[in-house]
């Protein structure tokens, strides 16, 4: 191959030249047309792969979630629309936002401050402060006795032990680095050493490093902009007859192994 048609080759990408922006865009508009390079390029493809791939019908979507999103509201403007819309069918999250999307459902209050303060006055008058969300400390009190009730239920997260293959799709929105070696900064590359992404599907993965305060409520936007709603599954639901199958393939391979120990 010629010099010229090996250039040709890396220049075959779409010519970069977007409309002016006019402010009478959507953000959907507003993410195909000028977000083009950059972190900014790796939302689109994320959105896209949401809305082209994710959102299948036969598509089980699950949404794992970390930080304190829900506090700053995140839980109302964009989660529950995306779970409303059948975008979203279960969520694993860290117990931070667990714990503070209770506030709203028992009617706590959380009111909107700033980071530029002085923690020690805020100490004496008791409001506590998540970076610029302001509340009151008896939040977390009232809180805390509202979860001593329920905590008394029977724990069920196990690892089990069954075979399995890893996601079909992965999109990540994280800040995190990949060499920290947290879990938010894995890339789906890494995931798949130790059987969270499917090993043959990962040209269906996307990660864009942005603060997920920023690209959540654009790709909720953008997901409910370009796809029509799905079928909620319901999953909750299900319950009874998932936990059976689960039952049955935890005997199942516990018996496998037990034979493959003996032999």
């Amino acid at each position: 191959m010629s010099a010229a048609g090996k250039s040709h080759r890396h220049l075959s990408g779409k010519r970069i030249d977007p409309p002016a922006i006019t402010g009478k865009e959507s953000a959907a508009d507003l993410i195909d047309s000028a977000f083009l390079a950059y972190n900014a390029a790796r939302l689109r493809e994320g959105a896209r792969l949401l809305t082209e791939r994710m959102l299948e019908e036969d598509v089980t979507v699950a949404l794992s979630i970390t930080g304190a999103l829900t506090p700053a509201g995140l839980g109302m403007s964009a989660l529950i629309p995306l779970l409303e819309a059948g975008f979203v069918d279960w969520i694993v999250s860290t117990g931070a936002n667990l714990y503070h999307d209770a506030h709203f459902g028992l009617g706590l209050s959380m009111h909107q401050g700033t980071f530029q303060v002085d923690d020690v006055e805020l100490r004496e008058k008791g409001v506590v402060r998540i970076y610029d969300i302001f509340f009151d400390y008896h939040v977390l009190l009232d809180t805390d006795a509202f979860f001593r009730e329920i905590i008394s239920g029977a724990e069920f997260q196990e690892v089990l032990g069954i075979a399995e293959k890893g996601h079909d799709y992965f999109l990540a929105v994280t800040d995190a680095r990949p060499d920290t070696g947290g879990l938010s900064g894995a890339t789906p590359a890494e995931a798949v050493s130790w059987g969270k992404i499917d090993p043959d599907q990962l040209p269906g993965t996307v990660i864009c490093y942005t603060d997920s305060t920023i690209g959540l409520p654009l790709l909720t936007s953008y997901a409910l902009a370009r796809h029509a709603p799905r079928p909620r599954k319901r999953l909750y639901e299900k319950r009874d007859d998932l936990m059976k199958r689960l039952k049955q393939a935890y005997v199942e391979h516990g018996r496998a192994n037990e034979g493959a120990t003996k032999q």
